[in-house]
């Protein structure tokens, strides 16, 4: 290697940094994607989690079957799958996100981006089909008795209100100032986020009936127990976000760092997904 012995010290190093960069570059294209969120698992008790699949923002099924979340589909677009926890199989079921389940486990409304850019919210069959267009808006929750869905609709301000539609008649009825409703079991009240002065979110429990809305604890999207006793949701901790649970009128208790909680119908763990 005469050639190299004729280069000065510094174009040998010159030539083994551009070697060594060259390597890494290739490196870079066929390493594993990092995943960018993914879907875990843990007994409301405590413990330790359990990876599910790659994903964000699950749903878990009334069945306790399967998990309903968000991920990319083969053009990076948002997309609704499900994964059956017995099974590990993954099941594409439409474009969109903010999956929410109704209680009889037939249907999925899903939060999906025309065109124009308009958030709309959808109806499909759980299996997959073509979904349907209900009405402009996001964070769809299904009522208990499934006649009815609860939604947020953010105006040209900035300002969110969450409204319902009757799912029979079409009807639409503005509820609160807020976004990101969740039904509690008994079908009174939502529990919802609003904005404190300083633009932090806040959850608040709004009675249905009286109007009336409760300060519960700091963060968001809030989701009730099965049995109606407790909300979990997510909270901002001192380097990353929290999955928390507060029962009305006590003190919010950490569970695990992670974000969008939802329970099983059980009411024994919470899925949920973690920035990885």
């Amino acid at each position: 290697m005469k050639w190299w012995g004729r280069r000065t010290r510094w174009q040998q190093f010159l030539l083994l940094l551009i070697v060594a960069l060259a390597a890494y570059v290739a490196y870079l294209a066929v390493k594993p994607p990092t995943l960018s969120s993914a879907v875990f698992t843990i007994p409301i008790s405590g413990g330790d989690d359990e990876f599910r699949t790659e994903g964000r923002d699950p749903a878990w099924s009334p069945d306790g079957s399967v998990i309903a979340y968000t991920f990319q589909d083969d053009d990076d677009l948002d997309a609704v799958f499900t994964f059956d926890l017995a099974s590990s199989e993954v099941t594409l079921v439409a474009s969109g996100g903010q999956a929410a389940w109704s209680p009889d486990g037939s249907q999925l409304a899903v939060a999906a981006e025309d065109e124009a850019g308009t958030i709309g919210i959808y109806l499909v069959d759980a299996s997959g089909s073509e979904a349907t267009f209900l009405i402009e808006g996001n964070h769809p929750s299904w009522s208990p008795d499934g006649t009815s869905l609860a939604y947020d609709v953010t105006d040209a301000d900035g300002a969110a209100t969450v409204s319902m539609i009757d799912l029979e008649t079409s009807e639409v009825t503005p509820v609160t100032e807020g976004d990101e409703p969740s039904w509690a079991p008994d079908g009174l009240s939502l529990v919802l986020v609003r904005e404190d002065a300083d633009g932090n979110p806040e959850i608040y429990v709004f009675d249905l009936e009286t109007s009336e809305a409760v300060l519960v604890a700091e963060g968001d999207d809030p989701s009730w127990s099965p049995d109606g006793t407790t909300i979990a949701f997510t909270a901002e901790g001192d380097e990353e976000s929290m999955i928390s649970t507060v029962q009305p009128g006590s003190d919010p208790e950490e569970l695990i760092d992670g974000e969008a909680p939802t329970w099983s119908p059980e009411g024994d763990q919470v899925a949920f997904a973690r920035s990885e």
